[in-house]
């Protein structure tokens, strides 16, 4: 049992005895509490349930750049890609630390950390140019709640105050994708750039980015119309480099159309005949013009400067991906077939994302229900 002693008017001692570590010796702890002798009782008693229930945790001073900082090394650096690692250290060192860094971890509540979004909402822009978007909240939120989640089972924490705390609410975008005849306009404005292949294969397969980047002429069966989705590419501080896709589930065969077989093997023809017998199955499929690997940034900013050349939907590369699964969807290609294709985790993914094109299915099957309703009630009559 833990004790209570007066301190002064306004103020009392509690002590109590942490749980015997390791070496089995007694550690006696002490706090001071402002206020009645009961709220003193109230506090030394929610220590004592703690302790019986496991869920005490040592006082520690550590402040939440320790954590951080601690959490990056010890955690991060072996869990996830150079590239998030980056992104992590740039929201912890932009925004996190400036704000709350000086705050011990077990005294942060879950109101400062609903504070600090708001005020970052409002003008947390390094250019002093209002604030973040919510969306740009949003990935801090999960990284805030990563950090105490591990703190919790590095029993730093109880509990994870950013449980708490509600994140912003970021505004529904509607995904834009290019109709049949724009797609035709932008792959003639392509066909003699280097382009012309990832745009081919980004609306012919689904493929993300980084993966469109990463195949390599052994991950493509030209004769069984299928490739392999075995890797993808990133861009860093330290360089571009390959990497395993974005989940399990993005290690994937996809089926191609026939005519985007028909570009890859002619593409492969020609790049078989300039190298000669320096060409290699290993060789990535989409190079620059000095045969050089694609950063994926440049291919993007390349792709924006020809579709603003071009009188069509004005979409970023990434929405080439959102043509492929809108189009397959419109032909009523099952939404699990698409999933699969496109690498999604689930296919509750799919059917969240491409809501906006359900409506138009939903038509189509009524008008099919309709034709077989219709048919029986002709049949009746006869």
């Amino acid at each position: 049992m833990g004790t209570i002693r007066k301190r002064s008017k306004k103020g009392w001692t509690i002590q109590w005895d942490d749980p015997r570590g390791p070496d089995g010796k007694r550690r006696q702890r002490s706090k001071v509490i402002y206020g009645t002798r009961k709220e003193a009782e109230e506090a030394l008693a929610l220590i004592e349930h703690q302790i019986r229930t496991g869920e005490y945790v040592e006082p520690s001073r550590m402040t939440l750049a320790a954590l951080l900082e601690r959490w990056l090394k010890d955690s991060a650096s072996s869990r996830v890609s150079p590239k998030t690692f980056q992104e992590y250290e740039r929201m912890i060192r932009n925004h996190i630390v400036p704000a709350l860094g000086s705050l011990q971890v077990q005294r942060i509540t879950p109101m400062q950390i609903q504070a600090f979004y708001s005020k970052v909402l409002e003008c947390g822009r390094l250019d002093g140019k209002g604030g973040l978007s919510p969306r740009s909240v949003l990935h801090i939120h999960a990284l805030l709640h990563r950090v105490f989640s591990q703190a919790v089972r590095w029993q730093i924490l109880p509990r994870n105050p950013v449980d708490a705390v509600d994140p912003p609410r970021v505004p529904r975008t509607e995904m834009k994708s290019l109709s049949v005849e724009e797609i035709s306009v932008l792959l003639e404005a392509a066909r003699d750039t280097t382009l012309f292949l990832p745009i081919a294969i980004a609306l012919g397969t689904g493929l993300r980015r980084g993966e469109v980047l990463g195949l390599r002429w052994s991950s493509v069966d030209l004769e069984g119309g299928s490739l392999a989705v075995t890797r993808s590419i990133e861009q860093t501080k330290a360089g571009i480099r390959a990497k395993a896709p974005k989940t399990h589930r993005s290690l994937r065969p996809v089926k191609m159309p026939a005519s985007l077989v028909k570009i890859l093997r002619t593409a492969k023809a020609e790049r078989m005949l300039k190298a000669g017998p320096d060409f290699s199955d290993e060789d990535y499929i989409c190079l620059r013009e000095d045969g050089s690997l694609w950063p994926p940034d440049v291919l993007s900013h390349r792709f924006t400067d020809l579709i603003r050349t071009l009188d069509i939907t004005q979409v970023r590369f990434q929405d080439l991906r959102h043509t492929f699964a809108t189009l397959s969807l419109q032909q009523g290609i099952h939404p699990k077939v698409v999933s699969e294709m496109l690498g999604h985790s689930s296919v509750n993914i799919t059917l969240d994302t491409y809501s906006h094109v359900m409506p138009d299915m939903q038509e189509q099957a009524a008008a099919r229900i309709d034709e077989i309703l219709g048919s029986a009630i002709i049949k009746r009559k006869q």
